[in-house]
């Protein structure tokens, strides 16, 4: 028997970067409680594709894509442009759907994940993302 000093390993790919955010909103007031339903709405609209007919039948457009910034991203990491790829809310509380009187929820849980639409090199961590 002989020792082989030469170790093999096969690349296969690369996954892309993702970042998981949950918000949790109470509002205050009606006008909060619309504002969160707006931002809710916004959030479900910017995830999803847009249709449209061309010649060749139906067409998907893509979603919208999000920069963000975190205050901190000095100190961690910068995150690059990504789209949100996952997105479930949560509303009224810890286990039922509370309410107040005008019907809207007590408390909205937002989960987001967003996933990077670039592939994370070398280059890109000395960039400091």
């Amino acid at each position: 028997a002989a020792f082989n000093n030469h170790m093999e390993a096969f690349f296969k790919d690369v996954k892309m970067r993702t970042f998981s955010f949950e918000f949790t909103l109470s509002p205050r007031n009606p006008d909060e409680a619309q504002t969160i339903q707006q931002i809710v709405k916004m959030l479900k609209y910017a995830s999803h594709p847009a249709q449209y007919r061309g010649a060749g039948g139906i067409f998907f457009a893509y979603p919208q894509v999000f920069d963000i910034e975190i205050f901190n991203e000095d100190q961690t990491h910068k995150i690059q442009t990504s789209a949100l790829t996952q997105m479930s809310t949560k509303y009224g509380g810890a286990s039922q759907n509370h309410t107040f009187y005008d019907n809207h929820p007590v408390e909205t849980t937002i989960n987001l994940t967003f996933t990077e639409l670039q592939i994370l090199d070398k280059d890109r961590i000395d960039q400091g993302f």
